[in-house]
């Protein structure tokens, strides 16, 4: 399933439609626009002069085109035995809804399930590094800087997420603290109160093999079948594939709340 599904608030673009120029906001005083098309050069220009290559863009306006969104898979950085790929995300806006920023990730081969992480509390390694728009965004220690700082320790943010997983396929999980979990998120609102029904759904579903050829084939993986942690995330980022379609943008950085959550439940570090 690709990220930038079609909806009534976002929708997968073409770059020449993410590039357009004509709402591209004057600069002010205190306001400096950055277009979308000079932060995706400027991505993929610091990404190179790293050494990694960027591919399978997807990219998606929301909010009247006010706000995009994006993602690539990071080339030769799998991990998790080669059943994860490493992904960028990347956001911007035009109504100062969102910084212009980037994000690290991870996306499960089997099923596509995307998730974008939060952690860092230290400033020598954060998961999402950005800028306001503001007059000083291409000076000194601006925008520019931070993304070189950012994609220089890929390989301590693919150590770190393959720990993620490690971790929380080495908890186990009963029924009732699936169910408790769950519940707790949403308290915590990491997720609406909607989704708690659907995501306790879909661990019960994934623990059996299924009656139907058509459930095989709709959102049921044989990986996830042990009762552990790493399961109940992967039901977490299934449900949220339906918000995704609704609204891209949102719903996307919305997984930052949900990996934020699994840190803290499960107390890694």
């Amino acid at each position: 399933m690709s990220l930038m599904m079609a909806s009534k608030d976002g929708r997968h673009v073409t770059r020449e439609e993410a590039f357009r120029t004509d709402i591209i906001p004057v600069r002010t005083r205190t306001y400096t626009p950055v277009t979308n098309e000079e932060f995706v050069n400027m991505v993929h220009r610091v990404s190179e002069e790293h050494g990694l290559t960027l591919e399978d863009e997807q990219l998606g306006l929301s909010t009247k085109d006010m706000r995009m969104f994006g993602t690539y898979v990071v080339k030769g950085k799998d991990f998790f035995n080669n059943q994860i790929q490493m992904m960028l995300g990347i956001a911007n806006s035009y109504d100062k809804s969102l910084t212009a920023k980037i994000c690290w990730g991870q996306r499960v081969m089997v099923c596509s399930n995307l998730s974008f992480c939060a952690y860092g509390d230290d400033d020598s390694m954060k998961s999402v590094v950005g800028h306001r728009h503001t007059s000083k965004i291409f000076e000194g220690d601006g925008l520019n800087y931070r993304l070189n700082k950012s994609l220089e320790l890929v390989d301590d943010f693919c150590r770190k997420q393959e720990r993620f997983c490690e971790q929380l396929r080495d908890r186990s999980l009963t029924e009732d603290e699936a169910y408790a979990t769950v519940v707790r998120s949403a308290k915590r609102g990491a997720i609406g109160k909607t989704s708690v029904v659907d995501i306790c759904g879909l661990w019960d579903r994934q623990q059996n093999y299924p009656d139907t050829e058509q459930e095989y084939q709709e959102n049921w993986h044989k990986e996830f079948m042990p009762r552990d942690a790493y399961s109940l995330f992967n039901c977490y980022t299934e449900s949220n594939k339906s918000r995704i379609e609704r609204n891209v943008v949102s719903a996307s950085l919305d997984t930052l709340k949900i990996t934020n959550f699994f840190n803290e439940e499960f107390t890694l570090n």
